[in-house]
């Protein structure tokens, strides 16, 4: 009977979205099964995913592991090795399920590893390492251009911010650019953020991110003080400033002037200011780190406002907020959840 197995594809970047290259790894892998009389049963397809990224998570590579641990498949098939796994600790994992089951079967079209064998592991994490190391120089090569972008006053590329031309970054979008000041001004007469997120929704204005019902607060709050809005460049999300001691000045145009922008984010922070001997610490130890297990997105702590003291209910959830982009369809009680998080407290 012939061998059940699985082909594994994968490309770090689809800028077409066209899935060009996983489906050459595909016939290349399907080609390579069947000279060595091996039925391909399933097909496992990360396209434009990364195997560097730490806080990437492969959804078709973790499923790929399950099959392989429950028996589902009895190999797999990938292009490279490399395609598989970039960081030792993806590979580790995948030895750990042949050290279980010892019959599967393994094999890449562009050289022959045995994982089975201790001589192909070896030679497997070694050439695990050599991609992790030219991951991380392309990496150091990439966040050096970007520094020196930043320095110059350029744009490092990507989706037009909220008010400027997605044809043309550098300039301002009228439309968009009325939409921002007329905001701003809102936030100096004591309009409240939320009032404005949800007329911007109804009016289709600040580029909601795709599949959300509502815009999130910290999305509009993010818009209407935007350093770029008076031309500064920021790097890492901090305003970058030149060996003059003057903040970077970018080659686009800008929206307010100095003077309106500043009002607009004193004004903002001084909201946030309104108690000042109220602890700005994170509420709740997962909110912002926890990950949905069905969407991805980050799950946010939502206080629980009819709890009373004694009362049996939850006091605060875990939500994935369809707000922050998520699926809306996870939530846990969030006090179980913070204790398996938790150290013991020392009594």
């Amino acid at each position: 009977m012939a061998r059940k197995v699985g082909v594994y594809t994968r490309i770090s970047r689809d800028d077409e979205g066209e899935s060009l290259g996983v489906a050459r790894q595909q016939q290349d892998c399907e080609r390579l099964a069947d000279l060595r009389s091996w039925q391909v049963v399933k097909t496992y397809e990360d396209n434009d995913v990364s195997a560097f990224k730490r806080n990437v998570v492969r959804d078709e590579f973790e499923l790929m592991l399950r099959d392989l641990r429950a028996g589902l498949i009895d190999g797999i098939v990938a292009y490279d090795l490399d395609r598989l796994a970039r960081q030792p600790r993806d590979l580790e994992r995948l030895i750990e399920i042949f050290d279980e089951r010892p019959r599967l079967e393994f094999a890449t079209v562009t050289n022959d590893i045995n994982l089975g064998s201790p001589d192909g592991r070896t030679m497997a994490r070694i050439m695990v390492a050599f991609a992790n190391k030219s991951s991380h120089d392309a990496s150091r090569r990439i966040k050096r251009k970007h520094l020196e972008l930043a320095q110059q006053g350029k744009d490092s590329g990507g989706p037009a911010p909220y008010g400027w031309s997605k044809d043309d970054r550098t300039k301002v979008d009228p439309k968009a650019a009325e939409a921002i000041r007329e905001a701003q001004r809102e936030i100096l007469a004591g309009v409240r953020i939320g009032t404005i997120r949800t007329r911007w929704q109804q009016q289709g204005l600040g580029n909601p991110r795709a599949g959300t019902k509502r815009m999130a607060h910290h999305h509009v709050e993010q818009i209407l003080t935007n350093p770029r809005l008076v031309g500064y460049r920021t790097y890492h999300g901090e305003i970058l400033v030149g060996e003059d001691g003057e903040p970077v000045k970018g080659n686009w145009e800008q929206i307010n002037t100095l003077e309106e922008w500043e009002a607009v984010c004193a004004a903002i922070a001084e909201r946030k200011q309104k108690h000042p001997g109220r602890s700005l610490a994170r509420k709740y130890l997962l909110s912002g780190i926890a990950r949905c297990g069905l969407c991805k997105a980050k799950i946010r702590g939502q206080i629980n406002n009819r709890w009373q003291p004694g009362s049996k209910a939850a006091r605060y959830t875990y939500q994935c907020s369809v707000v922050n982009g998520g699926c809306g369809k996870v939530g846990r009680v969030g006090e179980p959840v913070d204790r398996l998080i938790e150290p013991p407290r020392v009594r």
